[in-house]
């Protein structure tokens, strides 16, 4: 090539490198795209003298993780893409950001002269100051720490995702390989100790000690034992955390003197490495281990201690409890990981290794490597997360309000501190029109804060527990319309100054509008009014749009009928005429008095009432305050009266009830009930009310309780005079509301008396004896008196008064008494129930009487029935046998006695009851058979008047029971025979031989009677065969078992048998006496069996004088006969 040419190549190569560095024009409007986009490539810790430490997750990923307080390189690579010849500066930071939020700190540099297709490093000399990492015990997985943020910043740029990168490393608290210490003052490293059990101070170096091979990480490791050998017995050695210095006998922060181990060791002093948990949020220890323990209770494991380390004291993490447990396999490590954040509570701990043994059986123990402690450590910095919305619709008002005058506009937000402690924020706010800035119109709310306004201090905030604000603006009044900006922050209101925490700005846009606004300071019960009573409530209307209007007022209540009256007055006390409007220039106000009157007649209640405001020339724009609703309280309004017909009455003291009738009237607004009570001048007058508590009233006297009675017993003796009753009425509700009311009694001079009403129980006998009984008499009025005694006595019953003088009484007091008794008896023909009256007639008053009243029973009431169908008819002498049939109609046992009334039947023939048959039990519809004997004698036949002649005996059974008494009439007739129709003929011729022979055999007859006597009573005797036991005590039962006292009864008089040579004895009856069964002491014993004896002649039977032709003399019977008929026919001379 000849030097023209290559001359002219040069030149084209300078001028194509000239024409590259220079940009033309239309290229340098042209900037971005790939040439000019800066990147991060990427974020690296390390160097070749100190390289992070790594972590191997469960999923096999392997993080890099560094050390707090140990310093690391960070390389961060920037480049640049495309490719050119001009190279052009960046700028570039990293940003050491804490993960609550937080710049930690920054670096910042130029990235100089950046080519198109190149990168650069830089290197940054960093050194975490806080730990930050977590680690799972249940899976060893580690996560958490310090996030590193490498940004570049070039203007051309516009491809701008990639211009920053973000990386996490985990720091750890603290890290030890475990390698052969070496003996470096003042460095972290394992001191070997043994200490009582119990705790104290070391008092040896122990048996943990290191070996410098076979390790985990690194070259050595720690081990419990000899080489070769098994671990001692009896053994408590730690392996403690530490460092040793000769410099000082003081400990850096965040160790604790061991001044046992520094005897041990001959150094000044051994701090061992403290972890204050109360400056820690969560804390993991782990290590790497293998090997295995002998029997009893020997372990080894991860240990933190405080104090002098006893067992109170003291935590251990034993190996052989880890999930997974290690083996015991040499070079097989496990990790070992402990989580004791729940368990530290807040205090310093010692940590290290700890080796416990008993006397037991060994082994060579565990060897352990690779301590590291992880942790996230509390910072006092903080960042905040501020979660607001607009209350109306639940959003973030992220375009803003639009509003309008006289309007409140609100944000409310959720405050939470991402912090580990407590923080002291305020929040404060302002609006771009200064205008607007005052108390009134900003108003901040926090919950739990003192105050209110622009500026508020808030409660300290506690880690994660959210308070709640709010912001509130209020739109002035007439506001023009215009647009402002609203701002709300929060600062850091605490030592760490680290200025504002969050922030908003919001747009607020105010529109034109029709407004009012109504205010009033009264309460909700704007007045409390009886029914009629006035009240008043000030208020004030204000045109709070942003253009003049005119008002209207109206006025509404709700309940309480029509009564209510309302006007609206203003304050310079004009009238409100309702159908005017107000005119009201914008933002101007006026003072008003709202005034209204209850009605008369309301029930107690709270009555809501409006008043509201209209813009007629408005349209339907109108906004705003518009209504004021308040309430007026009716409170319960009570009053009561009572009323009579007749407040005094006039009454004689004689036992009979009057009443005076009152009534109670409510006055009151709502239902009442009262309670009554009564009081007396003088308590003899024994007034009370018919009831304590009235009847529920009505409000407004509508049903008055008529049903209230004075009851005045008007009790017997009561003196003459006045008495006076007081009737009060209390209110259930309210004991302050009563009424009175007054009354007079006068009692009089009163004569009264009662004869009370007698109770007969027993059953009266026909033709029985006369008894007593009292009848009562007491002088009910209230003075001295006599009273004359009468009776009205029926048919069949006769009676008299005893111990009366001229049939009266004597003088009684008042209230006194006294029984008058009555002496009584039956006729025979009496029967069924008979009522005997007993009047008492008062001497002072004749007009005044009472009389009393008995009812007898007088024979039978068919509880008893005796059957027969036997009409006996004897033509011979002799001894007969009737029976009659007793039953039992009552409900239930009877005791019946019987007996005989003999009647005129003794004149003729001798009657008995069989003496079994005298008493006896019969139970319930049950019967038994009675026996009566009657004995005739030849002479009754022979000296009948008549050809036939028909006597009766009555047979009685009477109960033991009841009152009951049931006769029977048995008819028995006599006829004569033919051989004595002849006798009579011929009596007449033979009556002077029969007046000898009466001689001759009279005394013959008195010895027979006797033997015939002895006879009677051996035979009576032999027919009482006696009841069995059972028997006897039922008879007992039933006899007297039910039977009540009979009344007194005066005794029968009894008369003498007086009887005068040949003549009768007395012929009156004597009285009866009931029949009674003695009651023996025990059962009468059996009898025994008869013995038969030979059989005596018979003995002659004296005979039965005969009886005189006109039959027995009057008065006679037949047993009277028997025994002296021969002494009377010798004195008559037959």
């Amino acid at each position: 090539m000849n030097n023209k040419a290559l001359a002219m190549v040069i030149w084209l190569l300078v001028a194509h490198s000239i024409g590259a560095m220079v940009e033309p024009a239309e290229a340098a409007s042209a900037r971005g795209g790939a040439s000019d986009d800066f990147s991060i490539e990427s974020i690296s810790l390390g160097n070749q003298t100190v390289m992070p430490s790594q972590w191997t997750n469960p999923d096999g990923m392997t993080l890099d993780y560094v050390i707090a307080g140990e310093s690391i390189e960070i390389s961060v690579e920037v480049s640049r893409g495309g490719s050119g010849f001009v190279g052009n500066d960046g700028i570039s930071q990293l940003d050491v950001i804490h993960p609550i939020g937080y710049v930690m700190e920054s670096f910042t540099w130029i990235t100089a002269d950046l080519y198109p297709g190149n990168s650069q490093s830089h290197k940054i000399t960093w050194t975490p100051t806080v730990a930050h990492s977590i680690l799972n015990n249940s899976t060893n997985e580690l996560s958490g720490g310090i996030m590193l943020k490498a940004s570049v910043n070039y203007a051309p740029d516009d491809i701008n995702g990639n211009d920053e990168m973000t990386t996490q490393v985990p720091v750890a608290v603290l890290k030890d390989p475990m390698d052969v210490p070496a003996n470096t003052q003042n460095q972290d490293q394992f001191f070997a100790g043994r200490y009582p059990s119990e705790g104290g101070q070391a008092f040896a170096t122990g048996i943990w000690q290191d070996e410098n091979s076979g390790g985990a990480v690194g070259d050595g490791l720690w081990r419990h034992s000899n080489p070769g050998a098994d671990y001692p017995a009896n053994a408590h050695d730690r392996a403690v955390y530490g460092y040793f210095t000769q410099q000082t006998n003081q400990c850096e922060s965040g160790y604790n003197i061991d001044s046992g181990l520094a005897a041990v060791y001959g150094v000044v002093v051994v701090c061992k490495r403290a972890l204050n948990s109360f400056n820690f949020v969560s804390l993991q220890l782990h290590a790497q281990a293998w090997g295995d323990m002998g029997s009893g209770d020997d372990y080894a494991g991860i240990e933190l201690w405080r104090g002098a380390g006893g067992p109170q004291f003291s935590m251990v993490h034993q190996f052989e409890l880890n999930d997974p447990a290690p083996v015991n396999v040499a070079g097989s490590w496990t990790n070992i990981t402990w989580d004791p954040t729940e368990e530290l509570g807040g205090y310093n701990w010692n940590l290290g290794f700890l080796f416990h043994s008993d006397g037991g059986g060994a082994t060579s123990g565990f060897r352990v490597d690779d301590f590291v402690v992880f942790g996230v450590e509390k910072v006092d910095n903080f960042t905040i997360d501020v979660d607001c919305i607009n209350p109306e619709n639940g959003i973030f008002p992220i375009d803003g309000y639009t509003t309008y005058p006289n309007n409140i506009v609100s944000l409310k937000c959720m405050v939470t501190n991402n912090g580990y402690r407590s923080a002291s924020v305020r929040v404060q706010s302002n609006v771009t029109n200064t205008d607007w800035m005052n108390q009134s119109s900003i108003r901040i709310e926090v919950e739990g804060a003192s105050g209110t306004g622009t500026s508020v201090l808030m409660p300290p905030l506690k880690p994660s527990e959210p308070i709640e604000t709010w912001v509130n603006l209020t739109i002035p009044p007439g506001s023009d319309v215009q647009q402002q900006l609203w701002n709300v922050w929060w600062q850091d209101a605490g030592g760490t100054a680290s200025g504002i925490k969050a922030y908003y700005e919001i747009e607020l846009e105010v529109k034109q509008q029709f407004s009012v606004y109504m205010t009033t300071d009264t309460p909700t019960i704007a007045a409390s009014l009886g029914p009629g009573e006035a009240g008043s409530m000030p208020f004030t209307l204000q045109n709070s749009g942003n253009r003049d209007a005119s008002f209207k007022l109206t006025s509404n209540f709700f309940g309480g009928g029509d009564g209510w009256d309302a006007s609206f007055v203003f304050a310079d006390g004009g009238t409100y005429n309702p159908l005017s409007q107000i005119p009201i220039t914008r933002g101007e106000s006026v003072d008003m008095f709202f005034n209204f009157t209850a009605p008369l007649q309301i029930a107690p209640e709270e009555y809501p009432f409006s008043i509201s405001a209209t813009c007629p020339s408005c349209g339907d724009t109108l906004f705003g305050n518009k209504v004021l609703s308040k309430k007026v309280n009716i409170p319960v309004y009570r009053e009561a009266t009572l009323t009579t017909f007749t407040e005094s009455i006039i009454a004689p003291a004689d036992g009979i009830q009057k009443s005076i009738n009152l009534e109670l009237h409510n006055l009151g607004n709502a239902e009442e009930t009262y309670l009554l009570s009564i009081t007396q001048s003088n308590n003899k007058l024994q007034a009370y009310l018919n009831k304590e508590v009235s009847a529920l009233l009505e409000p407004w006297d509508v049903a008055p309780d008529s049903n209230i009675k004075v009851l005045l017993p008007m009790p017997i003796g009561l003196q003459t005079g006045f008495y006076f009753v007081t009737v009060t009425a209390i209110n259930t509700n309210d004991s302050s509301v009563r009424a009175v009311i007054n009354l007079e009694i006068e009692v009089v001079d009163t004569a009264a008396v009662q004869v009370r009403d007698e109770i007969s129980l027993d059953s009266y006998t026909p033709n029985g004896p006369s008894v007593t009984m009292p009848f009562n008499v007491t002088n009910t009025g209230n003075n001295p008196d006599r009273f004359v005694m009468s009776m009205e006595i029926p048919e069949g019953m006769s009676a008299n008064f005893e111990q009366l003088v001229d049939s009266k009484t004597k003088v009684l007091n008042p209230g006194e008494s006294m029984n008058v008794l009555v002496r009584f008896s039956f006729s025979s023909e009496a029967q069924g129930t008979l009522k005997l009256k007993v009047t008492a007639t008062s001497e002072n008053d004749q007009n005044i009487s009472s009389t009393g009243n008995c009812e007898f029973l007088v024979g039978s009431q068919n509880w008893l029935r005796i059957i027969s169908i036997e009409r006996p008819i004897y033509t011979e002498a002799g001894e007969y046998e009737v029976v009659v049939t007793v039953r039992n109609q009552y409900s239930d046992n009877q005791s019946v006695d019987m007996s005989l009334e003999k009647g005129d039947s003794r004149n003729y023939f001798s009657s008995s009851i069989a003496s079994r048959d005298l008493n006896f039990l019969l139970a319930v519809g049950a019967e038994r058979d009675v026996t009566i004997t009657l004995d005739i004698p030849d002479s009754s036949i022979e000296n009948l008047l008549s050809d036939e002649i028909t006597v009766n005996l009555t047979i009685w059974a009477t109960s033991g029971t009841v009152s009951e008494s049931v006769p029977f009439v048995l008819e028995v007739s006599l006829v004569k025979t033919a051989k004595d129709l002849t006798v009579d003929r011929v009596e007449s011729s033979t009556s002077n031989v029969g007046a000898i022979a009466t001689w001759a055999v009279g005394g013959l007859l008195i010895i027979g009677l006797a033997v015939v006597l002895i006879r009677i009573l051996n035979a009576t005797e032999e027919e009482d065969t006696g009841w069995t036991d059972q028997e006897y005590e039922d008879h007992l039962a039933a006899k007297y078992g039910a039977v009540t006292a009979a009344p007194t009864l005066d005794a029968p008089t009894s008369f003498a048998s007086q009887t005068p040579a040949y003549s009768p004895p007395s012929l009156s009856d004597p009285a009866p006496v009931a029949a009674s069964v003695p009651i023996p002491q025990s059962p009468p014993p059996s009898s025994p069996a008869p013995v038969v004896q030979p059989t005596p002649p018979p003995a002659a039977v004296p005979q039965v004088p005969p009886l005189p032709p006109e039959g027995l003399p009057p008065g006679w019977t037949m047993e009277q006969w028997e025994a002296y008929g021969s002494q009377w026919l010798a004195s008559q001379g037959r």
